[in-house]
């Protein structure tokens, strides 16, 4: 686990910490008002969530709350696994429940095909593969937000739609904080090269939409932020120079 946000002292939120792996990031929120994890991975993270939370002089148990981003199976691996243990609250937009509560939706590996040929992808995928990304669960039970909501959670986060990568793919903006959860409606990852890049759209077919979807984000547009994505690294600027190098 690494810590990836340490607060300035603007904000109820002390600290952010990533999870998972090269290729995947959740997050751990530590705050005033207790514990939030921002998506839950892939399948076989579970050690490393305990072994995190331990780190942090707390168990599984003190996690009450569980926001995702989207329905993808490398950012809901561990949420059912984590409401069953936890009894946490899982939460996520209304247009993504059917498929968090179905496990319908195919793993997210097909758009990464075009580039198994290159080394450095086909060992993301195998990772992938190894992490679990086949194995997650249904969730059995979810709360439903909807666009512009602002969350009952550590931190209050502010909900920004951002469909496309998925139909309630969603950001989550901490005002006090000034941290933006992007999900993958902007990433920090190549993802067909299995490199890091600037923000950037996920590969998809919907990519239309995506740019489109990121209009959403235009009130915090002139926002200084940290960005933290759903793939690669942190990055700090305005919300807008991010938003129009993603879409050039």
């Amino acid at each position: 686990m690494e810590r990836v946000f340490a607060s300035p002292g603007n904000g109820p939120i002390s600290a952010v910490y990533r999870l998972g792996n090269p290729y995947v990031n959740w997050y751990v929120v530590e705050s005033d008002g207790g514990l939030l994890i921002i998506d839950s991975g892939l399948a076989g993270h579970w050690r490393q969530l305990l072994q995190g939370l331990e780190a942090l002089e707390k168990s599984v148990h003190d996690v009450a709350h569980l926001l995702l981003t989207h329905a993808h199976p490398d950012h809901v691996g561990l949420a059912e696994r984590m409401r069953r243990e936890s009894n946490a609250t899982v939460w996520i937009h209304a247009l993504d429940a059917d498929m968090a509560t179905t496990n319908q939706d195919k793993p997210p590996l097909a758009p990464l095909l075009s580039g198994l040929w290159q080394p450095a992808v086909a060992k993301m995928i195998v990772m992938m593969m190894r992490d679990g990304v086949m194995n997650a669960k249904p969730v059995r039970d979810v709360r439903t937000f909807r666009d512009g909501d602002r969350l009952p959670l550590p931190g209050s986060p502010t909900a920004v739609h951002t469909p496309g990568h998925t139909p309630g793919s969603c950001a989550f903006y901490f005002q006090q904080d000034r941290l933006l959860f992007s999900g993958d409606a902007l990433v920090t990852f190549d993802l067909l090269r299995a490199r890091k890049s600037a923000p950037m759209l996920p590969p998809g077919r919907e990519k239309a939409a995506m740019i489109h979807s990121l209009d959403g984000l235009g009130p915090i547009g002139d926002e200084r932020v940290v960005l933290l994505p759903g793939h690669g690294e942190p990055w700090a600027g305005k919300v807008g120079e991010a938003v129009a190098g993603a879409c050039a």
